[in-house]
């Protein structure tokens, strides 16, 4: 029975991170042999209900606590300090609770988030119980912290370092990874920029006797400023043995304090990739709302607030 019960942790953990990350499900991508076989793979798992609708394309977004995750080095041009509280609702009973601050020390900036995934509640089977012996959880938490420094007058580097557990019962797994970027804002076009970044950088990850690889990935993107009121932004992200993500997405100021935005990601094997939202300003108060389609799994929705406080700051 305790070899029965690793097994169905391990399709467990399976299934758990296939829905809450859209795992790939086309025939192209199962024959790289490799796809789906990495650890962590909930660290792909992006945060912030404004960057959601636009397809996730932040590599080269700056300015915003929100970029954190996709490219640190984008934190460089934060003006003001910011904190961000997050609610996401996955697939199923899939959900997570998203906390993150960042501000400036000297002519750097740093952050520090801390995320928490409920994989929901499962039922327990073993050979001689196969209808059922109870039923037990999974979860995983991810804490990080991040330092964006200048180089020169346009460019930036970035590292955020992770330190994350995922549980499965009463079956875990510490371990850690670092996203380290470079940003690039030309101060002659300060509305265009550039980023690239390589996310989930680390060693070998061991859960009962198997070491898994973690899911490094290397993105390049862009975004630029259309019309004043219209921000285009593209990624391009190769993720370990399998093939690129494309990422677009837009954000539209209709008035001073009313966004609206839209965008594709091709990772979303489970739905159509369009996702949509919605942003509303109040003082120093955003509130940002996400919709990500699943087609017949249902819709995904994302919503966040974002406060920011203390002295305009900018270079």
């Amino acid at each position: 029975d305790p070899m029965i019960r690793i097994r169905n942790y391990r399709l467990i953990h399976a299934a758990c991170v296939a829905a809450a990350l859209l795992a790939t499900t086309t025939q192209s991508r199962a024959e790289l042999g490799d796809a789906g076989s990495n650890a962590a793979d909930f660290l792909r798992l992006g945060n912030g209900a404004a960057a959601a609708p636009q397809g996730e394309a932040y590599a080269g977004r700056s300015g915003s606590i929100e970029v954190m995750p996709y490219n640190p080095a984008g934190l460089r041009w934060m003006e003001r300090s910011e904190i961000m509280l997050q609610h996401n609702e996955y697939l199923s009973d899939i959900r997570s609770e998203y906390i993150a601050g960042a501000t400036q020390l000297g002519s750097f900036r740093i952050g520090a988030s801390l995320n928490y995934l409920d994989q929901g509640n499962f039922t327990r089977r073993t050979i001689s119980r196969p209808n059922g012996a109870g039923s037990f959880d999974a979860d995983a938490w991810t804490g990080s912290l991040a330092l964006a420094a200048p180089l020169g007058q346009s460019f930036s580097i970035g590292v955020e370092a992770r330190l994350f557990q995922e549980n499965i019962d009463d079956a875990s797994r510490t371990s850690g990874s670092a996203n380290v970027g470079l940003h690039y804002r030309p101060r002659k076009f300060p509305q265009t920029e550039l980023g690239v970044v390589a996310r989930h950088l680390g060693g070998t990850v061991k859960f009962d006797r198997d070491n898994e690889k973690l899911p490094l990935e290397y993105a390049v993107g862009a975004s630029s400023l259309v019309m004043e009121r219209l921000r285009l932004s593209a990624e391009v992200a190769w993720p370990r043995n399998q093939n690129p993500d494309w990422k677009v997405g837009g954000d539209l100021r209709l008035v001073d304090n009313l966004f609206i935005r839209g965008g594709y990601n091709s990772r979303n094997d489970l739905g159509s990739g369009v996702s949509a939202g919605i942003g509303v300003k109040y003082k120093s108060l955003m509130f940002d709302y996400a919709w990500v389609d699943y087609n017949a799994t249902g819709p995904a929705h994302r919503i966040s607030v974002t406060a920011q406080f203390g002295e305009t700051k900018s270079e």
